[in-house]
């Protein structure tokens, strides 16, 4: 049984309140495990696998993934530490204005570096992301290269620490990560890994599980990529596709009643998952989750 941890990609949307229920429901004996929008990777964090294909069509959550896979986790802690002190970063005050100068000095930073050197230091945006507003990035979506993004995040009155819930957390998830033999890491729209899988499914479709967790259509964040009816409507059929070609498959998302038609109509598995939404912010509230499967679980 694999130790359920946090990952340290703070993400809208992260499943971490629902591993517990997901996992009984996922195939046994996982060979290939592909997190299909694989986000802040807390799912295949936790998922019991000979290996793992992790993808993330957003290129900056992918950049964040590869920096916490690949840098020492004391580097990483170093640096934000060091940071800190050159910049003064510090929890605000109710009230008052404490914290917030620092910290748009410090995005200010941010933003000239990467205008001046051609590239975004992921870093740096990663020690910023601790005092953000709920601890995560937002960058600008207009800009022409995403590598040379201005991050656009907002003070959140909050802080880095070197106990378990922020360095700890870090240092874990590094140590998970180096624990999983990796069969890929990729940064493709999900048609495109879809059409991946299919290419390959006779050497693929006995020995893989495929997890979907893509936007939610009923939601407003700033994360959905441009999720839109129509990509839902194509990554429905080729959903269908990777049935017929014999994948296993498992889909979160929230009751709506379109889906709900759909998986019937297709012979799927649903389940209901206890999770109460109780946040309007991102259109959750009084939302029930579901999860999908073209198999019946063990």
């Amino acid at each position: 049984m694999v130790k359920k941890i946090k990952s340290a990609i703070y993400y809208t949307g992260n499943k971490f309140r629902l591993v517990e229920q997901l996992l009984p429901l996922f195939p046994k004996n996982i060979d290939l495990f592909v997190d299909a929008f694989g986000g802040s990777g807390v799912v295949s964090l936790n998922v019991d696998s000979k290996q793992t294909w992790y993808n993330e069509f957003d290129p900056h959550t992918f950049r964040l993934y590869n920096l916490l896979r690949d840098t020492d986790p004391n580097v990483i802690i170093n640096h934000i530490k060091e940071r800190i002190k050159q910049f003064n970063l510090q929890k605000g005050k109710e009230k008052t204005d404490i914290g917030k100068p620092e910290y748009y000095a410090f995005r200010d930073y941010i933003n000239q570096e990467t205008k001046t050197n051609g590239y975004l230091s992921y870093l740096d945006a990663y020690a910023l992301s601790y005092y953000a507003f709920c601890t995560s990035l937002r960058f600008d979506q207009k800009a022409e290269d995403n590598l040379k993004a201005d991050v656009i995040s907002t003070y959140g009155n909050r802080e880095f620490n070197d106990g378990k819930s922020k360095a700890g957390k870090i240092i874990a998830h590094y140590n998970r990560l180096k624990e999983k033999n990796f069969y890929e890491t990729t940064n493709f729209e999900i048609i495109n890994l879809i059409n991946k899988l299919l290419m390959n499914e006779h050497t693929l479709a006995n020995r893989t599980f495929i997890y979907f967790d893509p936007p939610y259509l009923d939601t407003i964040t700033t994360y959905n990529g441009g999720w839109d009816n129509e990509k839902e409507q194509h990554f429905k059929e080729m959903l269908y596709k990777l049935d017929l070609a014999g994948f296993k498959w498992g889909l979160s998302n929230i009751e709506r009643p379109d889906l709900i038609e759909w998986a019937n109509e297709n012979g799927y598995t649903i389940k209901y998952l206890d999770i109460k939404y109780v946040s309007n912010g991102a259109g959750l509230k009084n939302h029930k989750e579901v999860y999908i499967t073209n198999y019946k679980s063990e």
